[in-house]
């Protein structure tokens, strides 16, 4: 099977269902699993709300476990990613809104 970040993530939560994939910047620690069903639920969310493959998603948050659910979340709904950092420059945010 090809590897891709997808693909990866169903590995992990398989081969390390109940070990820790990420510990968030409050403390709390994340298994695979948890990021898995979080990025499944995000992925059942965005296709609901009418994203369809091919389409950008911008996903503006901090270094959090959701930012990281988004990198798996949004392409398991078939779109593309785009991480927007709060702390980008004004002149950037505004060629990404643009994009």
């Amino acid at each position: 099977m090809p590897l891709s970040p997808l693909t990866f993530l169903a590995r992990a939560r398989r081969a390390f269902l109940g070990k820790v994939a990420v510990v968030d910047v409050d403390g709390t620690e994340v298994s695979y699993d948890t990021l898995a069903r979080d990025c499944d639920a995000m992925a059942g969310a965005l296709r609901t709300d009418g994203i369809q493959p091919g389409d950008r998603v911008a996903v503006l948050d901090f270094n959090t476990r959701w930012l990281l659910a988004a990198h798996y979340g949004v392409p398991g709904a078939g779109a593309a990613p785009h991480a927007w950092k709060r702390q980008e420059a004004p002149s950037s945010r505004a060629r990404l809104r643009a994009w």
